[in-house]
């Protein structure tokens, strides 16, 4: 009888653990495709500055903001995901996290240019195009994570 309930308990610790992994996966699923995301929906509003498809100041301030709260986004949804990992990958994860940290410098340099009275439009759309390459850059490298996992 104290096989039996030995037994049962092993086997529903089993199923536990099992589930738990598979929570993991899903959880390391989903903040994959949300930085994925996250990092498009970044690149498309300083491309919209940078390539000229955004016109006036205004226009460039929505897109600064907007690229904002998608790199803000994916910052959290790396995290997420590295936390997922559970120390694995530590060099990717290190160079995805200095690329955010490099569009966040293009971006506080796009706002600041943005801030001016007359703003610099050769200097608006190089900081954009600065930002854009720095989520290129963690995209890239998150890409890697894929093809590692």
């Amino acid at each position: 009888m104290k096989h039996i309930a030995i037994l049962s308990l092993v086997a529903i610790g089993l199923l536990l653990n099992l589930g738990t992994g598979k929570a993991q996966t899903a959880n390391e699923k989903e903040s994959s495709a949300q930085l994925t995301d996250a990092h498009k929906k970044a690149k498309e509003h300083t491309d919209a500055i940078a390539t000229g498809q955004s016109k006036s100041k205004q226009d460039h301030k929505k897109h600064a903001a907007e690229a904002g709260k998608s790199l803000t986004a994916a910052k959290t949804h790396h995290a997420a995901l590295k936390k997922a990992h559970n120390g694995k990958n530590a060099e990717t994860h290190a160079a995805i996290e200095k690329n955010h940290a490099d569009a966040d410098k293009h971006l506080k340099s796009l706002n600041d240019e943005l801030d001016k009275p007359n703003p610099d439009e050769k200097k608006v759309k190089e900081h954009a195009k600065n930002h854009s390459d720095a989520v290129n850059k963690a995209h890239q490298e998150h890409e890697k994570l894929k093809t590692k996992a």
